[in-house]
């Protein structure tokens, strides 16, 4: 799959090039009105920190909150097909079906990495990824599919059995982009495949349309991943304001998490050889061996 593939879409608008946001006029009606996309995106990965970091990155004065009542998440590009802070964008293709270049196919040639193409030109995606076993018992707990490490062992090998029946006879992306298949599991395993995913989006935009993060750098020296964050955005700051960023108090601390305690060992070591493939490639692509979770 490449970005050669041609959308049946409108034409991408005339930027106007005073703004930093993707801005143009569009005349409705007889109406001529400002239209703007958001500057970046944090596409994903959802149960990672997103809320936390986007509202560090709201923070500062020059950017500006969307307005919608779901807060960062618009769900446009994903659950809804048509978020600036969106953490199921960079994984949610699970309605890939009604897009009109994939009618009759049992794969997707066009995902939302296409779309996003066809309207932006030169995007700023945010990426951060947490150690994938991490990241699922966190989003267990917080969806409260379960409040036991027990619980949470038993659905976690029900998830791995539905997967592996649907690998037997279809390949890694029809099972992860299917929406059948995902509504039958009890844990959302399929988010933590990550090389799947960002193949994807990087068959599609080059590697500098992104700044990819993790979770635990972010968590031991949110100063300085912040001010990673602040120059890919051009933003401006000084020490005296990204110390009082930092000071914000923590978003979304899961109480729940806290009263169920650690995940057994046993559950830990099946996740980790379930995803250390994926991890590995994750690691190559990305040529950097952080991603592997070693330590």
């Amino acid at each position: 799959m490449t970005n050669k593939v041609l959308l049946r879409l409108k034409e991408r608008p005339a930027f106007l090039q005073n703004y930093k946001n993707p801005c143009w006029y569009s005349d409705e009606a007889g109406k001529r009105e400002l239209r703007c996309l958001p500057y970046y995106h944090i596409l994903g990965v959802s149960k990672s920190g997103t809320g936390d970091l986007s509202a560090r990155i709201r923070a500062h004065e020059d950017v500006l909150d969307c307005g919608y009542r779901l807060g960062k998440s618009m769900y446009y590009w994903s659950n809804a097909r048509y978020g600036d802070g969106t953490p199921t964008d960079f994984y949610r293709f699970h309605r890939w079906e009604d897009i009109p270049q994939n009618a009759g196919l049992t794969e997707p040639v066009v995902v939302t990495p296409h779309l996003m193409k066809h309207v932006y030109k030169d995007p700023k995606f945010i990426i951060i990824f947490r150690n994938p076993t991490d990241r699922l018992y966190s989003d267990y707990i917080f969806l409260n599919h379960g409040d036991s490490p027990q619980s949470f062992h038993k659905h976690v090998l029900q998830a791995i059995q539905i997967e592996e029946e649907c690998m037997r006879n279809n390949t890694v992306r029809q099972c992860l982009y299917s929406l059948d298949v995902s509504k039958q599991l009890p844990t959302r395993i399929f988010i933590g495949y990550y090389s799947v995913y960002m193949k994807e989006w990087l068959n599609v935009f080059r590697r500098e349309n992104f700044l990819i993060l993790r979770t635990e750098d972010y968590n031991h020296d949110m100063k300085g991943t912040l001010r990673k964050v602040y120059d890919y955005l051009k933003l401006n700051y000084n020490e005296e304001f990204l110390t009082s960023v930092v000071n914000i108090p923590h978003m979304h601390v899961t109480e729940r998490k806290r009263k169920a305690g650690p995940m057994l060992k046993e559950t830990r070591l099946l996740l980790d050889k379930l995803y250390r493939p994926y991890l590995e490639e994750l690691a190559v692509l990305l040529q950097d061996k952080r991603f592997l979770w070693l330590t």
